[in-house]
């Protein structure tokens, strides 16, 4: 109990889930719907999109936790740089998800259809 007590009166750590849930609340709209969103955006079947979407996300992640536990594990930076390093991720995931908004293919349209006449 005493071992619970210390980990609740960590600020650091109380902040840091704080932190965690917010980023998973305010994504779950883009997690849920990133591979319908692929499927439409770039004309592509539902198999296709979640190929490309799940084996990137799978190995970002992979990347990640293991090169953030390799990182801290190896020069144990103060809380201040790790914050400051995830307010800046924070900042380049923000402008990344904006530049996606933008990207996507032309539309042909459908062979035969004729937009005027329906």
């Amino acid at each position: 109990m005493d071992s619970l007590k210390g980990l609740l009166q960590n600020k650091l750590l109380i902040y840091n889930i704080f932190a965690g849930v917010f980023y998973v609340m305010g994504e779950a709209g883009t997690m849920t719907f990133s591979m319908k969103y692929m499927e439409i955006q770039y004309h592509t079947s539902a198999a296709g999109a979640s190929m490309i979407s799940g084996s990137a996300s799978v190995f970002a992640m992979i990347f990640g936790f293991l090169g953030s536990g390799y990182f801290i594990g190896r020069f144990k930076p103060r809380p201040r740089l790790v914050l400051g390093w995830n307010v800046i991720l924070g900042a380049v995931h923000v402008i990344g998800s904006i530049i996606y908004i933008y990207l996507g293919c032309q539309d042909k349209g459908v062979y035969g259809l004729d937009p005027v006449t329906g």
